[in-house]
């Protein structure tokens, strides 16, 4: 339960950086692609099996995805995050998602929590691909609504 709980937590954050930074457009002027080309985050439903819907990415050039998957009981829980350039366009996309049968409990509505684990992220614009990955501690305070942590260049506020 605690592994799917810290999963969780960790895809959450996944999904919130990338809505942060990544939403909008670049342009040369402010250090992004150039003009024209844009960056966004959506979270989607999973299929029964934890696989994601077809983003119609392009099957060249920056691309990838991780799927943390497990099955207990014929039951598939877990979560799964894909990004690339959709074919076609300027867009570059970022999706995640959790199994629709994955069961983290009730969420809580006072205490606080303390979550550690390891986390995989990558960065993509037209130009790069940064990956950094590590060892993060996140404490969730239930009470206020935050959740807070940082490891090297990676913070979460």
């Amino acid at each position: 339960m605690f592994e799917r709980m810290r999963n969780i937590s960790l895809l959450l954050g996944i999904a919130i950086i990338p809505a942060c930074s990544l939403s909008g457009s670049g342009s040369s002027s402010d250090g992004g692609a150039g003009p024209g080309v844009q960056f966004d985050s959506e979270v989607v439903e999973l299929s029964a099996d934890g696989a994601i819907p077809d983003q119609g990415f392009s099957q060249t050039g920056t691309r990838g995805n991780v799927a943390v998957l497990s099955v207990e009981n014929g039951v598939t829980s877990g979560f799964s995050y894909q990004y690339g350039r959709v074919a076609g366009t300027n867009r570059y996309l970022g999706v995640a998602g959790i199994a629709p049968n994955s069961n983290v409990g009730s969420a809580p509505t006072t205490a606080q929590a303390v979550y550690q684990g390891d986390y995989d992220l990558t960065y993509v614009n037209a130009n790069e691909v940064d990956k950094q990955n590590g060892r993060i501690t996140l404490n969730a305070d239930f009470n206020s609504g935050q959740l807070r942590g940082s490891d090297g260049g990676l913070g979460v506020n």
